[in-house]
């Protein structure tokens, strides 16, 4: 498992910006969730970017979802997104509003996957420190081809988080699954 993100580097993309990893952890075992917290005391960054590449303890076939959450926030109307599934065998659109939850669906492929597929997410989280906007993210998430996922997924949108307030943690999910060792997440601040 590597880490390449291609253009979206830390280096920066070329164009004006710069990113910064800022918090980062690799599994030991397995876990239920992640969390980044100590976000609202982040001076100097516009934007964050998630960086994760993981799979699931799930034995299901579509593999798991990502949960995020922000500020442990359990308003059931405070999240909204839209995601298009591009696969080999089907296409779907899924749209998740008024949830307590932002989903990216079927991202994390199972435990009975190939040992070297893992689900990549890049997410972008914007204006995250704002207290006058509420915050907005995109997400491009894939997972791989193999016999146990064979027609491969890449996923692409975006969501809102209904609230002005500015992030101070952020929460990763899998419920009802685990993170498996070796799921790795980073957190970077994008310098405006």
């Amino acid at each position: 498992m590597g880490w390449h993100w291609g253009i979206l580097a830390a280096s920066g993309s070329g164009l004006g910006s710069a990113y910064d990893l800022i918090q980062s952890t690799t599994l030991s075992n397995a876990v239920q969730t992640v969390t980044f917290t100590g976000i609202d005391s982040l001076t100097g960054y516009k934007h964050l970017q998630l960086r994760i590449s993981a799979r699931a303890t799930t034995p299901a076939a579509l593999g798991a979802n990502l949960r995020m959450r922000f500020n442990y926030d359990i308003t059931a109307t405070s999240n909204d997104g839209n995601f298009f599934n591009l696969g080999a065998a089907t296409s779907q659109t899924t749209a998740n509003t008024a949830q307590n939850i932002m989903l990216i669906p079927n991202g994390l492929p199972a435990a009975t996957s190939t040992s070297n597929l893992w689900g990549t997410f890049v997410i972008d989280i914007l204006d995250f420190s704002s207290t006058a906007k509420r915050k907005s993210w995109k997400a491009i998430a894939t997972a791989g081809y193999d016999s146990t996922l064979p027609d491969g997924r890449m996923a692409i949108g975006s969501g809102l988080w209904s609230s002005t307030t500015a992030i101070s943690t952020i929460e990763l999910s899998t419920p009802t699954n685990e993170f498996v060792a070796s799921s790795r997440f980073g957190l970077y601040g994008v310098k405006a």
